[in-house]
Order: structure tokens, then sequence, then C-alpha cells
């Protein structure tokens, strides 16, 4: 399998997650919440089938969990 290149963030999708996170409050984490928006986006074009989601989702975790 090819994977597409990684590109420079687009700044027009920053601010529009950033606009989305703003209509919801806002709230703590937002620069982390941010991040999850944009991969979870990316899902989008760079993993085709849903078994291979659930791989990526389950390993992620998270990094402040005990």
């Amino acid at each position: 399998m090819i994977k597409p290149d990684r590109t420079a963030a687009d700044p027009e999708l920053k601010r529009r997650i950033q606009e989305l996170i703003e209509y919801k409050g806002g709230g703590f984490n937002q620069e982390q919440v941010a991040d999850i928006i944009e991969n979870a986006l990316k899902l989008l074009t760079d993993v085709e089938h849903r078994g291979d989601v659930r791989v990526v989702h389950m390993d992620e975790g998270y990094e402040d969990r005990p």
C-alpha cells in the first residue's frame, strides 16, 4: 500500500477546527482536541478499511492515563 505524502498543516483546516471548538464553547485542552479532530479527518483518506481504523483507534491511547 502506498501511503499519501504528509504535507504541512492546512491553515484553512486549522482555522475551521478552531471555529468549531469555539462554536462548542471552548474548554480545556483545546490544542489536543484540535489535534484529535485533525487526525480523525485524516482517516478519511489515509485508512481505507474499517478494521484498520479500529486498530489505529486502539493504538493511539492517552498520554495522561495512569
